[in-house]
């Protein structure tokens, strides 16, 4: 486990937003928890993809998840949905509230 890992409660809100499943119907062979904290992980260290520890999934997996995110859009609302629950954990108004 990582301090860059997601809580629970933090997965439990941006789970809604994963990515969908394959329409061929093939099994996934990673966990997407654990492709979401290697991105985590990656950001927070300044790692090279290459370079992520072994306990994440292969870094191909990883980039091509963060690739599919980001076309999606998907990425900016996780990061966004984290950014504003964390906003008002501290007592801040919302973005926009002035």
């Amino acid at each position: 486990m990582y301090p860059s890992d997601l809580k629970d409660k933090e997965w439990s809100m941006i789970e809604v937003l994963r990515e969908r499943s394959d329409p061929r119907g093939a099994r996934r062979k990673h966990d997407i928890r654990q492709i979401v904290n290697a991105i985590f992980y990656r950001v927070k260290t300044g790692c090279q993809s290459r370079m992520l520890p072994q306990e994440f999934p292969p870094w191909q997996t990883v980039y091509d998840h963060i690739r599919r995110l980001k076309e999606r859009g998907l990425w900016e609302k996780m990061l966004l949905m984290l950014y504003e629950t964390q906003r008002k954990k501290e007592g801040d108004k919302p973005a926009g509230v002035f």
